[in-house]
């Protein structure tokens, strides 16, 4: 049973955002929900977002996390938050009246980094949850499409998360092979010059 009442919460939100303006931040406005532990796994599956695309592999996600939770080998974390405006952040229910505190101060640090760093500058947060939203919408339309179906659905998001990770980032523009072996050599021998040797081999081990 909780310690605390969604009146409490608000009450140190209010405080939270009175010290907060005293320090000059600048954050989106936070719509905090409550979840119990069960929905915050669902939500870290998916990734924090409200409103998903459904792929086998969120549902990989959840039951590994469930197990390992319950079996106590893996925690939770004690806050989730979602880059958009208003953000959106959740807070487990079990959490103390201390913790919760503690995780809304922490999610004001959140979005005010959010909203000021130059590398979220191009994630039109206004809009993040809409486009996930219609995400969710279109690639639910092509599994229903006879033409198409699930199978090529899933292989296709499949192949679009292995390459996850190796998109072009933060508006810094992607070498050619060429550009990176042209660099590399200029390198090599501008080191040569200066008499410095450099291992190749030994780099590769």
């Amino acid at each position: 049973m909780s310690d605390w009442k969604i009146d409490d919460l608000q009450v140190w939100d209010n405080k939270i955002i009175e010290i907060a303006k005293k320090y000059n931040l600048d954050w989106f406005p936070i719509t905090y929900e409550i979840c119990d532990y069960y929905e915050m796994i669902g939500h870290m599956s998916y990734h924090g977002m409200p409103s998903h695309y459904n792929h086998w592999s969120f549902g990989k996600s959840f039951e590994r996390t469930h197990f390992m939770y319950n079996a106590g080998s893996e925690g939770l974390p004690y806050e989730l938050i979602i880059n958009s405006n208003p953000s959106i952040a959740y807070l487990m229910r079990q959490n103390p009246i201390y913790l919760q505190v503690l995780i809304m101060a922490h999610c004001v640090g959140h979005s005010d980094f959010f909203k000021n760093n130059r590398c979220f500058k191009n994630t039109d947060p206004d809009h993040v949850v809409s486009r996930m939203r219609n995400a969710k919408k279109r690639i639910k339309k092509y599994t229903e499409d006879p033409n198409i179906g699930i199978e090529k659905v899933e292989t296709f998001i499949d192949s679009l998360h292995a390459i996850n990770f190796q998109t072009n980032r933060y508006d810094i523009p992607r070498k050619s092979r060429e550009e990176i072996k042209k660099e590399e050599i200029e390198r090599y021998n501008k080191l040569k010059a200066e008499g410095i040797k450099l291992d190749y081999d030994a780099l590769d081990r």
